[in-house]
């Protein structure tokens, strides 16, 4: 079992402004738990009340009730959205994709168990068969860096004028399709590659609106 030892944040950490909102005092927040996974390097600094949101939008997205009612605020009001539900809605759903790849991953290491003991008595590296088996689930750890560079040219976007015309087209049909999926989670694709899709499907749809009123 991974040791649960959390390291005290440092002064720096706590005074570097939120990722999500500016907000000059923030904590230290572990996309990959440290309970599973030990210390480690995927963290983003977010203030107390964006951290809260992002645990609100965790604990929605299992089930909990109360804590998407706490959310539906948010959703209603469009700075809100934008500013805060939107990026960590972003990075939480690349959380969860990582953290099902990597459940994938230690089923496929478990099952190969007696293989890989003999490959490492025969000299391999447990990295390089770690990282095999990486490959096998599709997902690179350092996928994570790139959500959090995601979240951070959101927030920079917005802070520094509109963003480019195809973000801008990608950002309203997740803006549309979330509500949709707040207010039915049944209607939620499941899977990263399915909810890509749907953004996709419904960019189109935006651009033959656009297409049919200035027409």
């Amino acid at each position: 079992m991974t040791a649960s030892y959390r390291r005290p944040a440092t002064l720096i950490e706590r005074s570097t402004p939120c990722q999500c909102c500016a907000f000059p005092l923030t904590q230290r927040h572990h996309l990959c738990g440290v309970a599973k996974y030990g210390e480690n390097e995927f963290t983003v600094q977010l203030c107390p009340n964006c951290h809260r949101i992002y645990h609100l939008i965790d604990e929605a997205d299992h089930g909990n009730k109360e804590s998407h009612k706490l959310l539906e605020p948010l959703m209603q009001d469009n700075k809100s959205r934008d500013w805060y539900f939107l990026p960590l809605l972003i990075l939480y759903q690349d959380q969860r994709v990582f953290e099902r790849a990597d459940q994938h991953r230690q089923e496929l290491l478990e099952r190969d168990r007696e293989t890989i003991e003999r490959r490492i008595q025969a000299g391999e590296s447990r990295d390089a068969i770690n990282s095999e088996y990486w490959d096998k689930v599709g997902v690179d750890p350092e996928s994570l860096h790139a959500a959090m560079a995601a979240v951070d040219a959101w927030v920079n976007g917005h802070a520094k004028g509109p963003l480019a015309t195809e973000s801008e087209l990608r950002n309203k049909a997740l803006n549309e399709l979330i509500e949709e999926w707040m207010t039915d989670s049944s209607k939620r694709p499941d899977g990263d590659q399915a909810i890509q899709a749907a953004i996709d499907q419904r960019m189109n749809e935006i651009r033959t609106r656009k297409t049919c009123i200035s027409s």
